[in-house]
C-alpha cells in the first residue's frame, strides 16, 4: 500500500506525530510492505469467532477497497477527528455511522434498541462498557481474535514502546472469560487534594469515608463528589466498591438485589451526608470537580479530568490518591488494611468507551487492525489529544504524559495494575437498571428521600426489571460478567 498524501495541518497535532521517530518507522515499514504484495492479505469475516488470520495477514498492513463499517457512540466532532486521523495514516476507507449517546440520567429515555440495530450491520462497534452484556446477549459481538491479546511490535499499529493491557482493563473488558473489547482508556475517580490542603497534614488523614466526611464538614462547602444527573449512580457504585467486600450487588443464586440491605444503605447514608455539605445543590460532574480543585475553588473532591482544557495548565499542584476505604461497622480494621494496599476493589467508569469486533463483521483482519490503532496504537496520538472521552493509559510515553491531566494519568496507570475489579451493571437492559439507580440516589442526596427508602425503591425496580428481561437470562448474564459462567 501507499500512504495517502495529506497536509499535516489538516490533523490537530499531527505534525508532531509525523516527526516522531516511532511513527516514521511505522510509515516506512508499511510503505515497504506495500511493495511486497505477497504479504498483503485481505481476510473476509465469518461468524466463527475462533477464526484467526495468518501470521502474514497480521504482520502486514491490511487494506481493502471495501469500507470498514464503524459504529461510534459519541458526537459528530469525535467522528470527524477519528476520520481525519485515520485518513492520515491509512488508505483503508471507513464508513462511520454515528450512534446517539444514551442518556443514562433519565428513566424511560433509553434508545438502546437503535444502537443494537446499527451494530448488527457493522464491522467494529465503539460503545459504553456498561452495554457489553446486552451487546453479547443481542449477538452483536464476537470475541477478540486470539492473537490480539498477545499483540506485539509485528502488528502494524502497535508500537514497540507499548505495554501489555493493564490488569484492571483486561478484567473489565472480558465477558464469560473471553476478551470482548479493547478499552479506549479507562478513567477512575481519584480523591483530589488541592494545593493548600496538600501542604498540610489534613490530606494524609483521609483514609476512610468517615475521614472524608470530616474533611467535607471543615471545607465550608468546598468539597464535592460527582452527584450531577447521570453521575450520582456511578458515584454510589464507586463508594460501594471501596466500602464493601461482600457479594457484589446481587445474590449469585437468586439474583435478588442486595442494595436494600443494611450495609448498602449505610454507604448511601454516608454519601448523602457528605453531598449535602457541598455548596453545589444540583451536583457536579467529575470534570467540574477536577477543574474546581485545580482552580482552587474547591479544597478537595472526587473526580477526574474529562476535558482537555482542564487541569495542569492552571499551575495548581494537585494530589491524587485512591478513594477512601471503609468497611461498614469496622472502620479501624479496614483503614489499617487499606493503608497497606491489602484491600481495594475497583469498578471502571461504566461509560468508558470500548471497541469490539461486530458479529456482522465482513473483514476480520482489517477490523482487528483498526482496533489495534484505536486502542492507542501507532499514529493515534491526535485521536487521544482531541477526544475528551478517551485517555491513553498504555503508552509508556505520548499524549497521555503531556498537557492537562498529566499527574492524573500517571496516578491512573498505577491504579490499573489492580486486577480486583467488579463489573458495573452488566445486565440485559443495563441502561434501564442504571437510570433507576441514578434517579433514586439523586432523590436521596439532593432531596428529602431517606437512604433506606431510596435503596428500597432501587431494589423493587431492579426486581421488576429482572422479570421483564427474563430472570434466568439475567442470572446467566450477571455470572458471565463476573467470569463465573461461560
Amino acid at each position: 500500500m501507499t500512504v495517502s498524501n495529506f497536509s499535516p495541518e489538516s490533523v490537530p497535532g499531527s505534525s508532531e506525530v509525523l516527526n516522531s521517530p516511532s511513527v516514521n518507522r511505522g510509515l516506512n515499514r508499511r510503505t515497504w510492505l506495500a511493495g511486497a504484495s505477497s504479504l498483503l492479505a485481505v481476510a473476509g469475516c465469518t461468524h466463527d469467532p475462533t477464526e484467526t488470520p495468518s501470521v502474514d495477514s497480521k504482520s502486514a498492513s491490511v487494506v481493502s477497497g471495501v469500507p470498514l463499517r464503524i459504529v461510534w457512540v459519541g458526537s459528530d466532532s469525535e467522528v470527524e477527528t477519528m476520520r481525519r486521523t485515520w485518513r492520515s495514516i491509512s488508505e483503508q476507507p471507513l464508513d462511520i455511522r454515528l450512534a446517539k449517546p444514551i442518556d443514562f440520567s433519565k428513566a424511560g429515555s433509553s434508545d438502546a434498541g437503535a444502537l443494537f440495530e446499527q451494530a448488527g450491520k457493522a464491522d467494529v462497534v465503539v460503545y459504553p462498557l456498561t452495554m457489553m452484556a446486552e451487546m453479547v446477549h443481542q449477538e452483536r459481538l464476537m470475541p477478540l481474535l486470539s492473537d490480539r491479546i498477545t499483540a506485539d511490535e509485528s502488528d502494524v499499529f502497535v508500537t514497540s514502546g507499548r505495554r501489555s493491557m493493564p490488569a484492571a482493563l483486561k478484567v473489565a473488558t472480558s465477558f464469560a472469560g473471553e476478551s470482548r473489547a479493547v478499552p479506549l482508556g479507562g478513567h477512575l475517580p481519584a480523591l483530589l487534594i488541592g494545593e493548600t490542603l496538600a501542604s498540610g497534614e489534613a490530606a494524609e488523614s483521609v483514609t476512610t469515608w468517615a475521614d472524608y466526611y470530616e474533611l467535607a464538614k471543615r471545607s465550608d462547602g468546598k468539597c464535592a463528589e460527582p452527584s450531577a444527573a447521570g453521575w450520582a449512580g456511578a458515584t454510589f457504585l464507586w463508594r460501594l466498591a471501596s466500602s464493601l467486600d461482600t457479594t457484589w450487588l446481587f445474590d449469585r443464586e437468586t439474583l435478588k438485589p442486595l442494595i436494600d440491605q443494611p450495609d448498602y444503605v449505610a454507604v448511601l447514608e454516608q454519601m448523602s451526608q457528605s453531598v449535602k455539605l457541598s455548596s453545589a445543590t444540583d451536583g457536579r460532574t467529575p470534570g467540574q470537580i477536577y477543574q474546581g480543585v485545580a482552580k482552587g475553588e474547591l479544597v478537595a473532591g472526587i473526580g477526574f479530568p474529562t476535558n482537555r482544557s482542564e487541569g495542569d495548565e492552571t499551575g495548581t499542584q494537585l494530589s491524587f490518591t485512591a478513594l477512601p476505604s471503609s468497611r461498614i461497622g469496622n472502620e479501624d480494621e479496614f483503614s489499617t488494611l487499606a493503608a497497606t494496599g491489602d484491600l481495594g476493589r475497583l469498578m471502571m467508569n461504566p461509560f468508558m468507551l470500548v471497541g469490539s469486533l461486530a458479529s456482522s463483521c465482513r473483514q476480520t483482519a482489517a477490523a482487528d487492525q483498526f482496533l489495534d490503532w484505536l486502542a492507542g496504537g501507532e499514529g493515534s496520538e491526535p485521536l487521544y489529544r482531541n477526544i475528551d472521552s478517551i485517555i491513553d493509559v498504555q503508552s509508556t510515553s505520548g499524549s497521555g504524559d503531556s498537557g492537562a491531566g498529566n499527574g492524573y494519568v500517571k496516578w491512573l496507570r498505577s491504579q490499573l495494575s489492580n486486577p480486583n475489579v467488579v463489573p458495573p451493571l452488566q445486565l440485559i437492559g443495563a441502561s434501564e437498571y442504571y437510570m433507576v439507580l441514578d434517579e433514586a440516589v439523586r432523590e436521596c442526596v439532593h432531596g428529602p428521600v431517606s437512604p433506606q427508602a431510596a435503596c428500597d425503591k432501587i431494589a423493587k425496580a431492579w426486581s421488576s426489571l429482572h422479570q421483564r428481561f427474563n430472570l434466568a437470562s439475567q442470572q446467566r448474564a450477571w455470572l458471565r460478567a463476573q467470569g463465573i459462567a461461560s
